[in-house]
């Protein structure tokens, strides 16, 4: 009997334990970074911003933004104070001499900061506010598994050097795993976004150099997701970008700034509407990679 006791007494502590975490994490500080990040969101017209918060697609975290955007045509600019009044950066790790919020993705907010001479991105992931201090260090673990996996994928071409850490964010100093990155300067459009096929190959036929990286680039893709039925995330917004202006061709580099992984057989479970959206890209690019080979012969990258 004592020992059941003990056992209950433990198993509910351990519960406990779990929705303090849940409701710290989930429902204060994700909606604390939603607040922080709303003055990034467009200002639209209250029909529109309406429309959008009612949406059943809508994230939770998108639509708390939105709801305190909202507030704006009530009490203009209270999104303004209410983020300056959660950013704070006075224990980050960095001698910075200017820091401000950049942007946001689905799971990382981003901060641009400058350090001497130097400029830096840092991605604050967001499924790590709130957390235990293991399941950071494991957070930070997955982050930097998935990072070496894809430059192993690319012999460290395309990949921008990324170091994970714990540490106190600039969402009211919580702790948070982040991945700290050197920013990338000059013109940047998403490759697949916001080129038409015309245009990428158009793009490769005036540069051996960068049509060099895309063949190196098609082919590694292509064999991965074939023999591993795993690819990079390239769905997402600005993942894999084209750094250089469009008019001098042959400064152009292909460039990936997330490296999350997509696993086809966990998305024919999950999500088969992202599967289609994978192979989709997947097709296109070995479409690219075919006529990117009637350019010219085929090039090794050196």
């Amino acid at each position: 009997m004592v020992q059941l006791t003990v056992s209950f007494t433990s198993r509910v502590r351990f519960l406990m334990r779990k929705f303090i975490t849940f409701v710290r994490s989930r429902l204060i500080y994700r909606t604390f970074d939603a607040a922080m990040t709303a003055p990034l969101l467009p200002q639209e017209s209250l029909v529109v911003q309406i429309k959008a918060i009612l949406s059943p697609e809508l994230s939770n975290y998108r639509r708390v933004s939105l709801l305190i955007r909202l507030i704006d045509h009530v009490l203009p600019d209270i999104s303004k104070r209410l983020s300056q009044a959660l950013f704070s950066v006075d224990s980050l790790p960095f001698a910075t001499t200017h820091i401000e919020l950049m942007n946001f993705g689905s799971g990382a907010t981003v901060f641009w900061f400058k350090s001497g001479d130097h400029q830096y991105v840092l991605k604050v992931y967001r499924r790590s506010l709130g957390k235990s201090r293991t399941t950071q260090q494991e957070i930070a673990l997955y982050f930097q598994k998935k990072y070496d996996t894809i430059s192993s994928w690319y012999e460290g071409h395309f990949i921008i050097p990324s170091y994970y850490l714990i540490l106190h964010a600039p969402l009211r100093q919580t702790h948070a795993v982040a991945a700290l990155q050197p920013y990338i300067r000059g013109p940047q459009c998403d490759f697949f976004k916001d080129l038409t096929n015309g245009q990428i190959l158009l793009l490769l036929s005036m540069s051996k150099r960068l049509r060099q990286q895309f063949i190196f680039f098609a082919k590694r893709t292509l064999e991965v997701y074939a023999k591993q039925g795993l690819c990079m995330d390239f769905i997402g917004r600005d993942n894999l970008l084209l750094i250089g202006q469009k008019e001098n061709a042959y400064q152009l580099n292909l460039m990936a700034l997330d490296y999350g992984i997509f696993d086809v057989t966990i998305m024919k479970q999950k999500s088969p509407k992202l599967l289609a959206a994978i192979e989709a890209h997947i097709a296109r690019l070995d479409y690219l990679l075919q006529e990117a080979e009637k350019l010219n012969s085929p090039i090794d990258i050196q």
